[in-house]
């Protein structure tokens, strides 16, 4: 269409004569003049540039395209003077309106839409005037096309069961995504409730297959748009009719980068669809390997720990098929009918679960599962990443043999021969300090990822998990730390065995029944001092046993400084006397080679450590506005109560300005003193617009309601329009509610905004 432009009226764009002296008008009555026009077409056509010079047209594209194709607004216009059709269309099904919005032609666009230009047209190929102005740059084009759209054009279905809109969430820009949501200039002028309203019909509208503007966005990849979905409270985890979320979607069609978007945002990898399928279950699938293309490596098969209960094994790849060359393989032979074989068999399930969730360089990567099941018993193969450095146990301990008490003078004799024999055929390294603190660096990062979802990916940025469950290992011992290279020769330790890791049940406990080896287990768990109900496995038992594990090694200096007092302190008797992963990470992050720099400049330099950042970023999820906020909210305080039990407490309460968080934790002393120094009671989260009021409110915290009024807190509305004294209503909260009304006879204090 560009030719158009060039070959018609280019040169009169800037001048009002040419150098034949013909003049705009002149130029315009020739589009007017159909036998002058088509007989200039026959030499070319710039809509359809490939016909023959001088031959007929194949079909007639109207006068009024061409007119446009000039922009020159008084060429349209003469058009119209002549009795121009706005929405005939050409061969293809084009009208004037696609090519004003092809090129930006602001000016004339508008003149066609006020001659009744329909903004919803297609043509042959099913293109949309307000579909292609969503996607283009030009941001003046949409806002015109959206206001002369009705709302039936726009959630219409067409005949491939979807709607303009489903289809601007997959081509458009974020801008026209924004002003979509926002609406027409009219709406902004309603109530907050009802534009609240309004926006969240059209945010979480479903077309024919039950999908969501995020649905479709998510599955093109359009992560600009779905991030706008997103900050206005689109229901991330809406399911479509076949039960599958956004993030289904997804893993499923492999858009990577949309995945990373839902799951920061919180989106809950666990929702089953009609399959019975997670999003997870669903990724790992997707990333199982081909079994039979691998066969066992007798050699290295050879060379790893014998389990206790099942059958290990080194497979190696056979030549010309994708993978890693080596992988390791645990075999569960498990019998039907035993009490014994029922438990192993939930052990490996949970295993097998609990590994699908973590991607962390410092954990054993979890390959997929499989079982083969016969009449007489079900054989069950866990597939892992291969270390091929073994394990701290047959690397760097000592071995120590038992006692010879019992023995008399000549078997003590000979025991002693045996033992030197055996000592001498079993020598171990010796770590240096460096090494040491390598290995504190790394195992500590990957407590920090169990106990409080502290990620960090193979290229070393770290972020918080924003759906994360809080999990204790129970099991580290040598055995279960083992070692590798990366792809620069650097050591690489990593933890692994999670066959008895659990979830916490409440905040940073977990029971120590089915706990790990006793000589690693912290003494709260065995103390015949504790009632066995309050023996609890806590995130301090997992550092104990790190400590102990790490202070069982071999070294060839005798450790001073830090290093003895993380040594030690992590090997404390009372748990609240030992370190927190983070605080260990915190100081090992300056006595390593190649730490992670993102480490130190997302939890570094700022007041109360690493673990008051930790708990300053995971607080800013509970800035949420969705769907279960109370079950997500619960979430979110059990890990900030954990961070708080775990040492960011006495941080917290010092440094910490937010109201917010003071109300939603339970802080009263903190909420008083706050108020007190003059922290501004009416300040608003940015997504929810919720004020402190508001949260106590929704808690039913009378005496948190009751201080900030005093504090002159204002009963402000939310984003949904909502006022604290609404929330207090729906919680039957009456003294709340009396409070409220007390204090402003009609509901608020000022204006309510």
């Amino acid at each position: 269409m560009g030719s158009a432009q060039t070959r018609i009226g280019t040169s009169f764009t800037h001048h009002d004569f040419d150098e034949t002296g013909c003049s705009r008008k002149h130029i315009r009555r020739l589009f007017t003049n159909k036998d002058f026009i088509y007989t200039w077409l026959s030499i070319f056509d710039p809509e359809d540039p490939s016909k023959a010079a001088l031959s007929p047209p194949r079909s007639a594209t109207p006068l009024l395209s061409y007119a446009v194709a000039t922009g020159i607004p008084d060429y349209v216009s003469e058009s119209f003077s002549d009795g121009a059709n706005v929405n005939e269309p050409n061969q293809y099904g084009r009208r004037p309106l696609h090519t004003a919005v092809k090129y930006g032609l602001v000016q004339i666009l508008e003149e066609l839409l006020d001659h009744g230009a329909i903004p919803t047209a297609k043509d042959v190929n099913g293109a949309i005037p307000l579909v292609e102005a969503a996607g283009s740059y030009n941001y003046e084009l949409f806002p015109l096309l959206y206001k002369r759209t009705t709302e039936g054009e726009l959630t219409r279905a067409d005949t491939r069961e979807t709607t303009v809109l489903h289809t601007i969430a997959m081509r458009g820009t974020s801008a026209a995504a924004e002003h979509m949501i926002r609406g027409r200039s009219g709406s902004l002028l309603l109530k907050r409730k009802e534009k609240h309203r309004k926006q969240m019909a059209l945010i979480d509208m479903k077309d024919e297959d039950g999908c969501t503007l995020l649905h479709r966005a998510v599955a093109v990849g359009n992560i600009w748009t779905a991030r706008v979905f997103l900050q206005h409270g689109a229901d991330i985890d809406s399911v479509d009719n076949t039960g599958n979320t956004s993030l289904h979607f997804a893993i499923k069609i492999h858009q990577d980068a949309s995945r990373d978007l839902l799951l920061d945002h919180g989106a809950i990898p666990t929702i089953k669809n009609k399959d019975k399928k997670t999003p997870l279950e669903l990724s790992w699938a997707s990333k199982s390997l081909g079994w039979a293309k691998y066969s066992e490596d007798v050699e290295r098969s050879g060379k790893v720990s014998i389990g206790a209960q099942a059958a290990c094994h080194v497979l190696r790849k056979k030549s010309g098929c994708d993978g890693p060359e080596f992988i390791f393989r645990k075999t569960y032979a498990i019998s039907q009918k035993s009490l014994e074989g029922y438990s192993v068999y939930r052990a490996l399930l949970r295993e097998n679960r609990t590994l699908q969730r973590f991607q962390h360089p410092y954990i054993v990567a979890y390959l997929g599962y499989e079982e083969l099941v016969t009449e007489q018993a079900t054989e069950a193969r866990l597939y892992l990443e291969y270390c091929e450095g073994g394990d701290l146990q047959k690397s760097y301990v000592k071995l120590t043999l038992p006692s010879s008490d019992a023995l008399d003078e000549e078997e003590e004799e000979e025991d002693y021969e045996l033992a030197q024999r055996f000592l001498e055929l079993n020598k171990v390294e010796n770590l240096k300090e460096a090494e040491m603190w390598d290995l504190i660096y790394q195992l500590f990062a990957a407590l920090a990822y169990l106990h409080y979802g502290l990620s960090i990916s193979e290229e070393g940025a770290c972020r918080f998990e924003h759906n994360w469950d809080p999990v204790v290992h129970r099991d580290i011992k040598p055995h279960n730390v083992v070692l590798t290279t990366d792809s620069k020769g650097r050591r690489i330790a990593k933890l692994c065995d999670l066959g008895i890791a659990r979830p916490f049940v409440n905040v940073n406990q977990s029971r120590a029944s089915d706990r790990g080896s006793q000589d690693y287990s912290p003494p709260e768990t065995f103390d015949p001092k504790i009632e066995e109900k309050d023996r609890k496995w806590t995130s301090k038992g997992d550092v104990y046993s790190l400590g102990k594990t790490l202070g069982r090694l071999n070294m060839d200096f005798s450790p001073t400084g830090q290093l003895k007092e993380i040594l030690e302190s992590c090997q404390h008797r009372n748990p609240e006397d030992r370190p927190n992963s983070l605080s260990v990470l915190e100081v090992a992050q300056h006595h390593v080679e190649n730490p992670f720099p993102s480490l130190e400049e997302k939890l570094g330099g700022r007041p109360g450590g690493y673990i008051m950042q930790a708990f300053l970023e995971i607080a800013t999820d509970l800035d949420m506005f969705r769907g279960e906020v109370t079950r997500r909210r619960k979430k979110l305080l059990g890990r900030l109560n954990l961070l708080l039990k775990d040492g960011a407490r006495t941080p917290f309460r010092k440094y910490s300005r937010s109201l917010h968080l003071a109300v939603l934790l339970g802080e009263e002393e903190l909420l008083r003193r706050l108020l007190s120094e003059g922290v501004d009671p009416n300040e608003s989260w940015p997504r929810s617009d919720w004020t402190p009021l508001h949260l106590a409110a929704q808690k039913g915290e009378a005496k948190a309601v009751r201080a900030l009024l005093e504090a002159k807190a204002a009963i402000l509305e939310d984003r949904r329009g909502l006022s604290p004294l609404e929330y207090a209503s729906q919680e039957d909260a009456m003294e709340i509610q009396e409070y409220m009304r007390k204090s402003s006879p009609d509901g608020h204090h000022g204006d309510l905004r």
